[in-house]
């Protein structure tokens, strides 16, 4: 049996395929040197010479032998740290290129080093010894692999580079090596060849560019090796007629490829040509013709021939049969034309059309680590958390899962708010100022920590979306200095700000853990609990935790769910549902803490729409609510330990785990396989109890 393609496209998915059988095969073509591996690190270099890109360099990083290469240099890490911290600094601060990224990594290296010690601390265990500055040593090897192309010539540069890169590969066969070698020595000629030339007649010309027309030298090249025993040949349209085997298989028979055409030349129409007794598409169809007649006459009474017609180019481009397949007797065109376009025979047969992609298993879910913090701490927006979702509960704060997008152009929702709570901080930190009732001084305090956080953090250079982002946290900035001005005429003072649970709060055996934004006192109205909301809408404190239950099937749903019925809260008029916690708790812990018989708790609202900005005080929080959210927080609590997380909830708005879903949350995920994570929760449940 012997094998060939008319066109050259389809040798690529005929070696790839072969290579999947365990089928050895030999192209005769070659392969492009331009798809090869050290074609990817020369030209992915290029781009980050012309623009300094922190994307270019990512990818120049994710090059397997750069990466080792990387890490030797840094020392004292491994490949997966250096690309967990790469990537977490990537999605912290959003660097456009390196140079805007030196002053930020040293920064951001600074505070992970502060964030490791605290966690330390609050776990009770020893400082753990000064982590390496993996960061700001990559970026400072990387400048000086830029700096090795700005000296010497472009050949001394790049074969340098190419030494230390590939100086330790091996190889699995001796035809790779081959292909490697040939590589290599492709770039290093086209180096020299563009050093000479730009030396005398472009002097100025970058590195970069030297590079670009290095890759225009190359461009066409292709890869050779020697023919193995073994290998199947790959023939092209020319040779297969030479071929003696019985079998033949032919792939790419399409129009442009066969026959062989020449369309549109400016220089010489086939007109010309013809006149010329060159070759023209007339000679081209006869020539091609002759031979698929040959071939199939020569196979007619012993052997066969098999053709194949691709429907799409690798562009995704339609492709037509060969004209030279519809060359036939009349009355055997029509079947022929209905074999050649299949899908047009289905649809005049009335063929049903093929069913929806259904998703072919369903997820299964891991088990809980050993370790799992949640039996032992809770953050108080968690609760939340699980009263919207208890499996998207266990993905997150069981199982640590987050998403991860590496293109992200803008901020995350969370570093936005990380943005405005720090500039508040720092003013509610200013003796002078935080009480004041000067709402022009306030703003200009708070707009000027901004920048200053933002110039160390993110760099001079930031995207178009960024700057969106940014005028939008300087919008709230100034509506909450208008609306502190406003409190501290009406006679409300300053407290607390950033304020961790002064004591400790034990819940069935769990820490809740949480960080009041601020506390305010006013001399006759006693204290007021007050947390920043800067949503794209406001939000009043007591719909942002209890949503009505209206319909008599979601009341029959939430109260069949088994012992759920803490999540709930009946008045006799409505029934409500708890979707957060977060206000309530805080207002019976500091309500203990004061030894008072009630705190006032609210929302500062800073919405996109500045008309609808406001502080907003939850006044129908009394006694009785406060009893029903903390009975809410031990029956999330019991469930937690217990390992109930089905079923999930329905309805999400924002669903980061959107992405694992097929049409429905239930049918995406095996709730038997949530059984093992149940058993293991109430095991370390069990030994964590102190009683």
């Amino acid at each position: 049996m012997a094998i060939g393609s008319a066109d050259q496209e389809v040798s690529g998915p005929l070696r790839r395929m072969a290579a999947e059988a365990d089928i050895p095969v030999f192209d005769p073509e070659g392969v492009p040197l331009l798809g090869h591996e050290v074609s990817w690190l020369v030209k992915t270099l290029t781009r980050l010479l012309h623009t300094g890109a922190w994307q270019a360099a990512g990818q120049l990083l994710r090059i397997p032998d750069v990466l080792a290469l990387a890490v030797s240099a840094v020392g004292g890490t491994d490949a997966r740290r250096l690309l967990e911290e790469w990537d977490a600094f990537q999605l912290d601060r959003l660097p456009q290129s390196l140079a805007q990224a030196a002053g930020p990594a040293e920064d951001w290296s600074e505070r992970r080093r502060q964030a490791a010690e605290e966690r330390a601390l609050a776990g009770g265990r020893s400082l753990p010894p000064a982590p390496i500055r993996v960061l700001p040593r990559v970026l400072e090897w990387f400048q000086r692999l830029l700096a090795d192309f700005k000296n010497p010539s472009l050949p001394e540069a790049l074969t340098g580079l190419l030494e230390r890169v590939y100086s330790g590969r091996k190889f699995s066969t001796g035809a790779d090596r081959q292909r490697f070698v040939a590589a290599v020595i492709a770039w290093q000629e086209a180096a020299v060849s563009v050093e000479k030339g730009a030396s005398a007649f472009l002097p100025r010309l970058s590195t970069a560019g030297r590079l670009d027309l290095a890759a225009v030298l190359v461009k066409d090249a292709r890869l050779y090796t020697a023919h193995p025993d073994e290998a199947r040949a790959l023939h092209g349209w020319l040779e297969l007629p030479w071929q003696e085997a019985p079998e033949l298989i032919i792939a790419g028979l399409n129009e442009g490829m066969v026959p062989d055409s020449v369309l549109g030349d400016a220089w010489l129409p086939d007109s010309v040509r013809a006149s010329l007794d060159l070759k023209t598409n007339d000679t081209r169809l006869a020539r091609d013709s002759y031979l698929l007649t040959a071939m199939t006459a020569s196979r007619r009474r012993s052997g066969a021939l098999r053709l194949l017609c691709g429907r799409m180019n690798a562009a995704g481009d339609p492709l037509k049969p060969s004209r030279l397949l519809l060359r036939c007797p009349p009355a055997e065109l029509p079947e022929r034309a209905l074999r050649l376009f299949p899908k047009e025979l289905d649809d005049q047969r009335g063929r049903i059309p093929a069913p929806p992609w259904q998703r072919a298993w369903r997820l299964k879910v891991p088990p809980a680590p050993e370790d799992s913090p949640v039996l032992r701490r809770l953050n108080v927006t968690a609760f939340a958390d699980y009263l919207k979702c208890p499996l998207r509960f266990y993905l997150r704060h069981v199982l640590k899962m987050e998403a991860f997008d590496a293109t992200r152009a803008e901020l995350e929702s969370r570093a936005v708010g990380s943005l405005f709570h720090s500039a508040m901080e720092e003013f509610h930190k200013q003796p002078g100022l935080r009480d004041s009732q000067d709402e022009g001084r306030i703003t200009e305090f708070l707009h000027d920590r901004l920048e200053e956080r933002v110039s160390r953090e993110y760099g001079g250079s930031l995207t178009v979306p960024v700057d969106m982002q940014l005028e939008v946290v300087r919008n709230c900035l100034a509506r909450a200095a208008i609306i502190h001005a406003q409190e501290s005429s009406l006679g409300w003072r300053f407290h607390r700000v950033e304020l961790a649970f002064p004591s400790q709060v034990i819940v069935k055996g769990t820490e809740i853990r949480g960080r009041i934004d601020l506390i305010q006192h006013h001399p006759d109205l006693g204290y007021r609990i007050l947390d920043y909301k800067t949503s794209t809408k406001a939000v009043k404190p007591v719909d942002a935790h209890l949503k009505s239950v209206s319909s008599k099937s979601e009341k029959d749903r939430l109260r069949r769910l088994p012992g759920r019925e803490w999540a709930l809260v009946d008045d006799g008029a409505k029934l409500h549902r708890w979707t957060n916690l977060q206000l309530p708790l805080y207002a019976r812990i500091m309500a203990a803490h004061y030894q008072v018989d009630r705190v006032q708790v609210g929302y500062i609202s800073l919405p996109r729409a500045v008309s609808e900005a406001g502080l907003e005080v939850w006044d129908g929080l009394d006694s009785a609510l406060q009893t029903a959210a903390w009975a809410c927080a031990e029956g999330v609590i019991d469930s937690v330990r217990q390992g109930l997380f089905w079923p999930p909830g329905q309805g999400l708005k924002y669903d980061d785990f959107e992405s694992l879903v097929f049409e429905d949350t239930e049918s995406s995920f095996d709730p038997a396989l949530l059984h093992e994570a149940h058993n293991r929760l109430r095991a370390l449940a069990a030994s964590a109890d102190p009683s």
